[in-house]
């Protein structure tokens, strides 16, 4: 960072370059994350049908996707987004901030 502004790159360039490495980064770990965790979330629903007074999960992807309600399938979506916007976020302000007290 600091040899790319020796150079003559702006901070808010250095600070987007880096931050959009982290939301890259963010993102994909957060793909995976969801991706780890719908067999989990399958597996408790179908284990707590009965106690909703319903029976185990069906077999098939549609089955799959009528044992949970749609918003969660949505926010399990939306995740990798707000984990990637959220790394932006933090990564662009405190290299920012670090770079105004480098000389």
């Amino acid at each position: 960072a600091i040899v790319a502004r020796l150079m003559g790159a702006t901070d808010r360039f250095v600070a987007t370059r880096l931050a959009v490495r982290a939301l890259s980064w963010g993102a994909a770990g957060a793909v995976v994350g969801v991706l780890t965790a719908i067999p989990v979330v399958l597996l408790i629903a179908d284990r707590w049908a009965p106690f909703a007074g319903r029976e185990g999960l069906k077999p098939g992807i549609d089955g799959a996707l009528s044992a949970l309600p749609m918003q969660l399938w949505l926010a399990l979506g939306a995740t990798p987004l707000t984990i990637g916007i959220a790394a932006f976020a933090t990564v662009f302000v405190a290299v920012s901030r670090w770079l105004r007290t480098v000389p």
